[in-house]
């Protein structure tokens, strides 16, 4: 974790706290390199295993096979699609997680490439080729804020935003190689 601020118990660390930052990060750091040597084969397998939220039988399957990440792809939305609703169905899975015998945190994934468009009211951008196509990097950057603002509002934690590469030359010369 590279960060330049952590909040810990609803108090923001950031550049000025450096030995509290070094403390946690230093915690942090020894328990997830212990974690691999507790861990079971099955829960090892859970933990590399990304379960659509319409695959599952039973939200308790999260806790059951050890799951390291659910996914919210194509059509695979809460029944509340508000920011509360969002919230509610992020950590009623990640509260059955907490309660496995290790206590890893899940990874909830959502496709959120254009936007957090699977949210009611929602900003929503043009595709990251378009985005790319704009030669403007600075207007990526806030739209990508955008979405980040609005995902973790909904209890969703950042995968990076794929940002797609055009060749500006065959653009400008029209031979579209």
């Amino acid at each position: 974790m590279h960060a330049s601020a952590i909040i810990v118990s609803g108090i923001l660390f950031g550049p000025a706290c450096p030995n509290i930052l070094a403390a946690i990060q230093s915690n942090f750091d020894d328990k997830v390199e212990s974690l691999p040597g507790q861990m079971t084969l099955e829960e090892k397998n859970g933990q590399m295993t990304q379960v659509d939220m319409n695959a599952l039988t039973n939200k308790s399957d999260v806790q059951k096979y050890f799951l390291g990440s659910v996914l919210s792809g194509g059509n695979s939305d809460p029944a509340d699609i508000t920011p509360r609703g969002w919230l509610k169905a992020v950590e009623e899975f990640q509260s059955l997680a907490l309660k496995t015998r290790l206590k890893i945190p899940l990874i909830y994934g959502i496709d959120a490439v254009h936007g957090h468009h699977n949210v009611d009211g929602a900003v929503i951008f043009p595709h990251n080729i378009g985005m790319s196509a704009t030669r403007n990097p600075d207007l990526v950057e806030r739209t990508t804020r955008v979405t980040a603002l609005e995902m973790t509002g909904t209890g969703h934690r950042l995968f990076p935003r794929c940002l797609a590469a055009i060749n500006v030359e065959s653009v400008e010369s029209g031979s579209g190689h």
